[in-house]
């Protein structure tokens, strides 16, 4: 199922659009929710989960050039919905060993540092 059907889902729509539980169960708002922080992310506009404090799968709420494109995003989110954890967590581990890479090359190619502080 792409990530736009399970948006338009009844059951997984109510879950995002109402205040209530999210996927873990837990009572929240629906920007609080792990669904609506994920179908931001997918459209493009990634958002961290002030609640959780979860960054998006690719971080780049908190590093905007790390935003993984579109096929990318699409791709993880069918994989991450469809409960296809081998696909996802292969995902998440190359959105990792990106971010990773680029805060090396900021503290030491470039010498600024202030990313690394930032995320630590």
């Amino acid at each position: 199922m792409t990530i736009q059907a399970k948006i338009e889902d009844e059951e997984t729509n109510r879950k995002i659009e109402e205040y209530g539980k999210d996927i873990d169960g837990k009572t929240i708002a629906k920007e609080d929710s792990t669904l609506f922080q994920l179908s931001e992310w997918v459209k493009g506009n990634p958002i961290h989960n002030k609640e959780k404090d979860i960054c998006c799968p690719d971080f780049s709420c908190c590093i905007p050039e790390l935003l993984a494109d579109e096929e990318t995003r699409k791709r993880f989110s069918e994989a991450f919905l469809a409960d296809d954890e081998k696909t996802y967590m292969a995902f998440l581990f190359m959105f990792l060993n990106k971010m990773l890479d680029f805060k090396k090359i900021n503290a030491f190619v470039i010498g600024d540092d202030t990313l690394n502080q930032k995320m630590n």
